[in-house]
Formats: structure tokens, C-alpha cells, sequence
């Protein structure tokens, strides 16, 4: 056995992966050559008038504006919403809308084995908070934030991504956990000052401002001592830079035992920036590992940050 093998030996996942009958199903709609299949009420028009023709919109794009901007600013400066398709058909019955995110579908498609960090990057709508509510739940974690043993549940809104994974642990490793959701936070911190734990050392947590009580639950929840899995989704919403510092601070103590596993889905390049951890970066076409400066959001940021003036001036 490797050092690698025996590392991921000791850690609570071995791989997620979709049920077989839900990979059949995606395959079967899938086209050759590793495309995006078509979906459901969706038809291809391959007819000679259209084949071989390029859209009026597709020729526009191609010519390159002479605006004297880079890619990166252009894409900021273009803020008007698409047009809605209003003849795009549902999907058929037992499909589910995130099947056609690409990063989504990927990962049904493939599986994926985590190493001791996961760090999942990409735009709004990419599929990060799907991933990480998905593995989350068919881990065993709250859908709306909390361990194993939370019972909070304000109404039923979970994509029902986690019926559809498949979790291998690793035998005798750690199954302990915690799901920081930031969206739900505050009902969160409700029904932890409605069942209170037996730490006295556990605040009232609407007592503490926004950032400060992200911090304080993950110094309280996220234990050295109870290995698991421990999944973050968008934790930099409450944070400052000093205390996204700190809270990678705490993440790669964590790391340290050795039986600990972090997913975090996040926009924060800073968080990004985990030690050790294996970043994966979720686009319109599907997803894949990248190093810290090769990901699109860093680069994004980095350009923003030597020239702001350029990105806001039309």
C-alpha cells in the first residue's frame, strides 16, 4: 500500500458514486464522445437548411470586439440577463432539473473519491451547493445544517440529489460529521438554542454577529476529536478576511489528525487556498482539478484586484 492509499484508508469516504440504475439512466441519454447528452423533449436539428450554418448570434460572437477590453472584463461588463426560452420543453417524469447541470451530471456519471480536502469552485448555477447538499445528505448529515443527530427541518426544499449517491466508507474509520449551510444558518442557530447541547461553553449564537457565529460553531462542532466528514457550503458569506484565515486555521488542524475529511463549496479564493486540498473547479462544461492560480475565480479576482477602475467602467 502506497502513503497515499494508507492516507485515504483512514479517512470516513472511499468514493460517492451514483446508484447503478441512476447511471444507467444517464448513460442512456448520453450522446458519443463525452458531449452533454440530449435531454427529454429536447430535439436535435440536424436538417441540411440548418446543418453546417451559424447562428446570426454564434457569428456575432466569434468577430472580437475592438473595445480594447480583456476576456475577463468583458465578461464582467456584460450584465443583461438571457432571454428565456420559452419553447424549451419540461423533462420527462422522473428526471430531475439538476441532471442537466453538466458538473452535476458529470459527477452521476464518473463518481469521484475524495481525498482529505475537496474544494468545489464555480459561478452561481454551477452545482456547487447541489454537491455539496447532495453528498451531504447521503452521508447522513441535515439537510439544513448540523451532525448526524440534528432533526431541523423548516420545510422540504433539498434537491434530492443525496437519494441518488452512494457513499463507500472505509471500514473502522471515523463517522462523525457536521453541515454548515449558510443560507439556513439562522433557523439553524434557532434550533440549537431551542435544544441545547452540553457544552456550557456554547454561546447563544443570535447574540453574536453574523461572522462571529459561523466562527464559534465551527470551533465548537468541527471537533479534533470526532473524525468525520465535515461539509461547508459558502461559509465566507458571514466571514472577514481575518476570520476566513481563521476558519482555515481551524480546517487544516483538522486535516492534521489525519481522520478528518472537508468538503467546502465556496466563491472565496482565499478559502480556495486550503492546504492540501484538491480543487475542483465547475463550469457549463462539466468539471475538473485545477491548481489554485489556474482557477477561473482566482484569476478572476487577481485581475479585479491590480485594476478595479477597468471592470466597472462602461
Amino acid at each position: 500500500m502506497s502513503d497515499e492509499e494508507w492516507v485515504r484508508s483512514r479517512l470516513p469516504v472511499r468514493t460517492i458514486e451514483a446508484w447503478p440504475e441512476v447511471r444507467e439512466r444517464l448513460i442512456a441519454h448520453s450522446l458519443e464522445d463525452d458531449e452533454v447528452g440530449e435531454w427529454p423533449g429536447e430535439e436535435a436539428d440536424d436538417s441540411p437548411e440548418t446543418a453546417g450554418t451559424p447562428e446570426p448570434a454564434a457569428a456575432e460572437q466569434a468577430a472580437e470586439p475592438d473595445d480594447g477590453l480583456t476576456d475577463f472584463q468583458r465578461q464582467w461588463l456584460s450584465l443583461e440577463e438571457p432571454e428565456e426560452d420559452e419553447s424549451e420543453a419540461p423533462l420527462e417524469p422522473g428526471y430531475h432539473w439538476w441532471e442537466g447541470i453538466p458538473a452535476v451530471r458529470q459527477f452521476l456519471l464518473e463518481g469521484f473519491t475524495p481525498g482529505p480536502a475537496t474544494v468545489l469552485l464555480g459561478e452561481n448555477g454551477s452545482g456547487k451547493s447541489t454537491l455539496a447538499e447532495g453528498i451531504a445528505m447521503a452521508y447522513g448529515l441535515a439537510p439544513e445544517g448540523g451532525s448526524t443527530g440534528s432533526r431541523h427541518r423548516t420545510r422540504n426544499t433539498e434537491a434530492g440529489l443525496g437519494d441518488q449517491l452512494h457513499i463507500v466508507r472505509n471500514a473502522g474509520a471515523g463517522k462523525g460529521g457536521y453541515f454548515l449551510r449558510a443560507e439556513t444558518m439562522h433557523s439553524f442557530f434557532s434550533y440549537l438554542e431551542d435544544n441545547p447541547g452540553n457544552d456550557p461553553e456554547e454561546p447563544l449564537f443570535h447574540q453574536l454577529s453574523h461572522g462571529e457565529s459561523f466562527v464559534a460553531l465551527v470551533e465548537l462542532r468541527f471537533k479534533p476529536k470526532r473524525p468525520g466528514l465535515y461539509v461547508l457550503d459558502e461559509p465566507e458569506s458571514a466571514l472577514s478576511f481575518d476570520n476566513q484565515l481563521r476558519l482555515l486555521r481551524h480546517l487544516t488542524a483538522l486535516m492534521g489528525t489525519g481522520r478528518h475529511q472537508i468538503l467546502l463549496a465556496t466563491h472565496s479564493p482565499i478559502l480556495a487556498a486550503l492546504p492540501g486540498a484538491t480543487i475542483i473547479e465547475l463550469d457549463d462544461r462539466g468539471f475538473r482539478e485545477v491548481d489554485h492560480d489556474d482557477a477561473g475565480l482566482v484569476r478572476q479576482w487577481r485581475h479585479f484586484m491590480n485594476d478595479p477602475a477597468s471592470f466597472l467602467e462602461s
